[in-house]
């Protein structure tokens, strides 16, 4: 019986990760590893490096699961889409939740010491920012930039890690990543309108309903057209363009299905299309692969 009840623990804690929905840690992961991509060459203990801002990369997106349940739980209770979550139905103990939260943050804070103070002075901020989000849909409609801030916060590490100096390129590199994650982040609170606005809870979706494809889109074309300066400023060579170009035909394809289904009503839609931005994020990873072997040859 006591064993039974650690597993039913244990797999509650795992749903609380969102281990079971693994796309959101790819879509963390993409942007630091196209900036590994970017700055390999400046990097010694490349693969060592690489492993912890991996590492570090999936533990943060847990991490901020977690408080974002515990902070949402009684608005997740009302949501159709949240309201299974263990902590919306109130049945995993918060101490449980607690000790485990801490013993995530206590391996992040080893991975933290592991890289240099600036880097860790940029860790704390993007924490910060991971306690405050939750909040954002409460006073503003813009919560969608606070995460973008947020989860791209891996991009400045790896440049400050690198000390890569291309103020273009890391500011270019950055900014499309944001608002990549605005405009991705927006599809998929379009699940959310309607529990939302009964709720008054706001969002970039709850604020441009009529119009919401038109905002993604413009977000989405920013984000290629600054990733086309990154790869001008490098010197890249065409394959690199026609990947990019690929990307931004996936982007306008998402921009068609939400065109067409303009009510909000099929949920599963705007998953799917939140998911497809997986699709894009490793045809740029690719892309910039692809520049980089041409700057060697």
């Amino acid at each position: 019986m006591q064993r039974k009840r650690s597993d039913d623990i244990i797999v509650k804690l795992s749903h609380l990760s969102r281990f079971n929905k693994p796309i959101p840690i790819l879509l963390l992961l993409l942007p630091i590893w196209w900036t590994l991509v970017i700055t390999r060459k400046f990097i010694t203990d490349f693969w060592f490096y690489f492993s912890i801002l991996t590492l570090g990369g999936i533990l943060s997106r847990t991490v901020g699961c977690i408080i974002n349940d515990i902070i949402d739980r009684k608005y997740d209770a009302f949501v159709k889409r949240t309201a299974k979550r263990p902590l919306a139905k109130n049945s995993i103990e918060m101490k449980y939740v607690i000790m485990y939260l801490l013993l995530l943050s206590a391996i992040g804070l080893f991975l933290i010491f592991l890289l240099p103070l600036k880097c860790r002075y940029i860790i704390c901020i993007s924490c910060l920012l991971m306690c405050i989000y939750p909040y954002m849909k409460r006073i503003t409609n813009y919560a969608q930039v606070v995460l973008g801030i947020a989860f791209n916060t891996g991009i400045l590490v790896t440049f400050t890690l690198s000390n890569y100096n291309n103020l273009i390129v890391q500011s270019s590199s950055y900014i499309a990543a944001v608002l990549w994650t605005i405009g991705y982040d927006a599809i998929y609170a379009l699940q959310d309108v309607h529990d939302d606005k009964a709720l008054g809870l706001r969002s970039i979706a709850v604020k441009f309903e009529k119009s919401i494809s038109e905002v993604v889109w413009y977000c989405y074309k920013i984000t290629c057209i600054l990733l086309g300066f990154v790869g001008l400023n490098l010197g890249y060579n065409i394959a690199f363009f026609v990947f990019l170009g690929g990307g931004l035909y996936s982007l306008y394809e998402q921009i068609k299905v939400i065109e067409s289904h303009s009510e909000y009503t099929d949920k599963i839609i705007y998953e799917k299309l939140f998911h497809q931005n997986a699709i894009f994020g490793i045809i740029v990873l690719i892309a910039l692969y692809l520049g980089q072997i041409s700057l060697a040859s």
